[in-house]
């Protein structure tokens, strides 16, 4: 019936395109284990290149050489990092995009929901009563019951 249909609504156009995009978040994984491979490389070059200028060696091509493997470096987490931000960016606006519509149609097809059950309910809601009350106390009187203490005496003096 009605409620069936609203339930597909529901499904179609906000549980499904959720479920599509929860399977798109994994994806960021590859990327930053991406960048982070990259950001090893740099960090090692950066300390060799330290080191080696710190106690420079006999050989004079190992500081050029090391900062060229340094610098391309450099360039490849550059480029790892604006890809990273990129997927980042694009799957923000993309969950966002799903998340608005999803709440969007709950709204709408909750208010069609209330809307059509309002007329059935309509029908109910203008035959309800309040019932007769009684006039009477609601708790039964009670007898003063006996004194628990027996009354007081005095002593008797003893002469």
């Amino acid at each position: 019936g009605i409620n069936a249909e609203f339930q597909n609504t529901l499904k179609e156009h906000s549980q499904n395109p959720i479920s599509m995009f929860l399977k798109e978040i994994p994806k960021l994984r590859d990327v930053e284990e991406d960048r982070a491979k990259k950001k090893l490389e740099y960090e090692f070059f950066r300390n060799k290149v330290l080191e080696l200028r710190k106690d420079p060696p006999k050989d004079s091509t190992r500081i050029p050489r090391n900062e060229q493997i340094l610098e391309n470096w450099r360039v490849e987490l550059w480029k790892s990092t604006e890809t990273n931000k990129a997927a980042v960016s694009a799957l923000y606006s993309q969950g966002k995009q799903v998340l608005d519509r999803a709440v969007l149609v709950l709204i709408q097809t909750t208010g069609n929901f209330v809307h059509s059950s309002a007329g059935c309910l309509k029908q109910h809601l203008f035959n309800i009563k309040l019932p007769v009350y009684p006039q009477g106390s609601v708790l039964v009187p009670a007898p003063l019951p006996p004194n628990p203490l027996p009354p007081f005496q005095q002593p008797m003096l003893v002469a």
